[in-house]
């Protein structure tokens, strides 16, 4: 039974996959009416109700925010008001403000820009991709670009983000964690 539930579930994330969010609620939500599932147990919604698919009021229906980071928000007990100190939403777009106060040493504001702009791509697409020009442009921004040295920030990157200059970064699942930590972190204070 395990192996059939699982063998479904790849099944369904293959076909659903290429989808954007609200064809993929349409599509399970027919599926389940095809399955004689009717509306009364279909619990997939994009509307402000409990039905949500975040399970978090309103985080996975406002602009700006993925599915994907809506289920790390809920897995990890954030919300969007966590995150509007730190990040402006618009439509599809989402700008990060400020990064965390308190780190003095340039080289971190920079480590910490580059996982703040992975977080913000991944709460736009899915995707914690973001060009390196992105982010030395949001470094000069911050004033944590230091132009003789900035390249020797890539070697504390560690399992955190991964990538080059000239390809593109991206954040791994532990550099959206850390991304995350920051920003708990520095809304406790």
């Amino acid at each position: 039974m395990a192996s059939e539930l699982t063998d479904a579930v790849t099944k369904v994330v293959e076909v659903l996959s290429p989808l954007g969010s609200e064809e993929r609620v349409r599509v399970v939500n027919a599926s389940l009416t095809l399955l004689g599932e009717g509306e009364s147990s279909s619990v997939i919604s994009r509307s402000n109700d409990a039905g949500s698919v975040s399970g978090r009021e309103g985080v996975s229906d406002q602009p700006g925010i993925s599915a994907q980071a809506a289920a790390w928000l809920q897995k990890n007990n954030m919300s969007r008001e966590d995150l509007e100190h730190w990040y402006h939403f618009e439509q599809d777009t989402v700008t990060l403000l400020t990064i965390p106060e308190g780190v003095s040493k340039r080289s971190q504001q920079a480590i910490n820009t580059y996982l703040l702009l992975g977080f913000a791509a991944f709460l736009r697409s899915g995707e914690a991709s973001f060009s390196d020009k992105e982010a030395r442009d949001m470094c000069r921004h911050f004033g944590c670009y230091d132009h003789t040295n900035h390249s020797k920030i890539y070697k504390a990157f560690g399992n955190k983000i991964t990538g080059s200059k000239s390809v593109g970064w991206k954040l791994t699942a532990p550099g959206i964690n850390a991304a995350g930590s920051l920003l708990r972190g520095a809304n406790a204070t």
